[in-house]
């Protein structure tokens, strides 16, 4: 019988740090190793992401109708994505890469 492991990996950091490049530096390594992984961007101002993710809060959360409606910092206005992400989880498709 194959033992199945799973790990997790969360990185976060100010905007600029390398976040995005260490990440897509792992996916290509798991790549080439035939890993299984999934990927999930939840950075709502992320304007460019060198490889694609399972999941992607640009496809859910509109962050231009966050900024024009409420009266938040740019701070808030990610935190205001992130919450309304979670209350959509449920309608999100997603497929793992192998």
């Amino acid at each position: 019988k194959e033992k199945f492991t799973s790990s997790l990996m969360v990185f976060i950091g100010s905007g600029g740090s390398g976040k995005t490049s260490l990440i897509y530096s792992i996916h290509k390594k798991f790549i080439i190793k035939n890993i299984s992984h999934f990927l999930i961007n939840l950075d709502p101002s992320n304007k460019f992401l060198p490889f694609v993710p399972n999941l992607d809060i640009r496809d859910t959360i509109n962050l231009d109708y966050i900024r024009k409606n409420f009266n938040l910092g740019p701070n808030a206005i990610i935190l205001t994505a992130l919450n309304l992400y979670v209350t959509k989880i449920n309608q999100v498709k997603f497929t793992e890469y192998s």
